[in-house]
């Protein structure tokens, strides 16, 4: 394995249970990494197994007599996929987006269930270990769509649930 700094073959010198020790430093193996994003300021995120892209905001088609969260639909690579505003399927404040940076995160919850999600622009790659997610607080802003929050030291970031931001039965019931 390369190392990322010198770009040297690291040896593993030690595999155990919880990681690995490469030339003296620890690895966790179960770490986890994911995208995060911006919504009203705060960083928000999906599994990076929900993920299949980030696109820049383009032409969307509106659709008549639709829940007012969806925007409308995108056409991607000549597949239509609904597009969510985040905001107000979150029921978050509906501040504008001062920066422009406005991408639409294509999130797929396994099957057909695929849609895009207007949010205000990208913040950084979050590595984290299982130590530092915790569950998700009930009322909190976003409730029953957020899985847990990843307690970062200077930040904390909302893991969302992409299966839960597509069911639209709930949403209908609202």
């Amino acid at each position: 394995m390369p190392d990322r700094k010198t770009g040297r073959k690291a040896k593993v010198i030690d595999m155990g249970r919880r990681g690995v020790a490469i030339a003296g430093k620890a690895v966790d193996l179960t770490a986890r990494r994911t995208s995060a994003f911006y919504l009203n300021g705060n960083e928000y995120a999906f599994d990076d197994a929900e993920v299949i892209e980030v696109l820049p905001v383009s032409d969307i088609a509106r659709v008549p007599n639709t829940p007012d969260f969806i925007v409308g639909v995108l056409s991607v690579r000549g597949e239509m996929i609904p597009v969510i505003d985040l905001k107000k399927r979150l029921d978050l404040a509906l501040k504008s987006n001062a920066g422009g940076g406005q991408r639409i995160v294509i999130a797929s919850a396994g099957g057909d269930l695929t849609a895009g999600f207007l949010i205000d622009g990208m913040a950084a790659v979050v590595e984290y270990g299982a130590g530092l997610k915790e569950n998700a607080v009930y009322g909190e802003a976003g409730g029953g769509f957020v899985k847990a929050t990843v307690r970062l030291s200077h930040r904390r970031v909302k893991i969302l649930s992409a299966v839960s931001l597509l069911d639209i039965a709930k949403a209908l019931k609202r």
